[in-house]
């Protein structure tokens, strides 16, 4: 197997993403660019070619730490992106990919396992993590899975937003994409989060021609808005927010009917799965996803560690231990 750089503009990336049945927009050369936007990011990019197949490996997350890089390889869905061609992706050019990252000096590599194969060839190297994604088919007409697939605190919440005059709309024009921006400063603030996506990143990822942003509205005020992606039938849900602070927001919950709006849209679309993604360990997200009909799908991961990472962490766990038994001793004190 040959193993040589390829840039974004490469048409060989772009023929295969276009040509592909398995590409994800998280692989394309689109999205790759936008992520030089993000502070700490340097994507790196490399092609796979043995004999006449090719194997685009895309969006390998890199930060700087001294001399080392910081690298993290998803194989695929994953926002940095994945191996993919327009054949089956096997455990050799996946172990061909990892060893070819191990020699740049790597800290820590994590794989998404693309198949049961993949998963027995990593499960001898080490442990495997398991994660659920929550994902939708999108296999029945809309009210079908309406009527089937939601819950019914799901469908009563849905209707809710619809009696109290939810508007949703779907738009990609400068004035809803101001808003969009405006809505995330206000849910920053509130959240006391610090943003890590410009003005410029935001402009430039909606514009794609496989972008949506979706608003609803409660009497003509942004309430929530959520920015989607599809590609080959996948839809994938990104940055949802919600401001809590807008008068009926909570009571109505108007992310409801947003979700129901798109899941609906995409669904005449022709396409096949919203992926809505991990619930992160909060519960309440978890049962807002599977109040739609979400199921779990799997996700197994396997991560390589460097002598230096683990060293690294190793250091981590014993300040952890140390401040966690000084804790203990104050409390000691403290009770006597």
């Amino acid at each position: 197997m040959h193993i040589s750089p390829i840039k974004t503009d490469d048409s060989r990336w772009r023929s295969l993403y276009a040509n592909s049945t398995t590409g994800h927009f998280f692989q394309s050369p689109e999205w790759s660019e936008l992520l030089l936007l993000l502070p700490g990011m340097e994507p790196e990019h490399f092609i796979i070619e043995s004999f006449d197949k090719r194997y685009i490996v895309p969006l390998i997350r890199c930060k700087k730490l001294g001399g080392i890089t910081g690298t993290m390889m998803s194989l695929p869905l994953g926002t940095t992106g994945g191996i993919f061609s327009d054949t089956a992706v096997d455990a050799d050019v996946v172990k061909c990919a990892l060893d070819f990252i191990k020699k740049k000096n790597a800290l820590k590599v994590t794989v998404r396992c693309q198949s049961e194969v993949d998963k027995k060839l990593f499960s001898a190297l080490g442990p495997i993590e398991t994660k659920n994604a929550l994902v939708l088919p999108l296999d029945k007409p809309y009210l079908q899975i309406e009527r089937e697939c939601y819950s019914s605190n799901k469908r009563k919440l849905v209707n809710r937003g619809r009696r109290r005059g939810v508007v949703v709309k779907r738009s990609k024009d400068q004035h809803a994409i101001n808003e969009y921006i405006a809505l995330q400063q206000i849910v920053e603030k509130q959240k006391g989060w610090v943003t890590t996506f410009s003005d410029q990143f935001i402009r430039k990822m909606i514009s794609l021609d496989e972008t949506d942003l979706w608003l609803a509205y409660i009497d003509g005020h942004l309430a929530c808005a959520i920015v989607s992606f599809s590609h080959n039938g996948i839809v994938t849900a990104w940055q949802g927010i919600l401001d809590r602070e807008l008068g009926d927001c909570l009571s109505t919950q108007p992310m409801n009917l947003l979700y129901a709006s798109m899941i609906q849209y995409y669904c005449e679309a022709g396409c096949t799965l919203f992926d809505m993604g991990y619930s992160l360990g909060i519960a309440s997200l978890e049962v807002f996803k599977k109040g739609f009909g979400c199921i779990e799908q799997p996700m197994h991961f396997f991560t390589w560690k460097s002598n230096c990472c683990k060293a690294i962490e190793f250091v981590n766990d014993a300040f952890k231990r140390l401040k966690k038994s000084g804790n203990d001793r104050s409390a000691i004190v403290n009770e006597h």
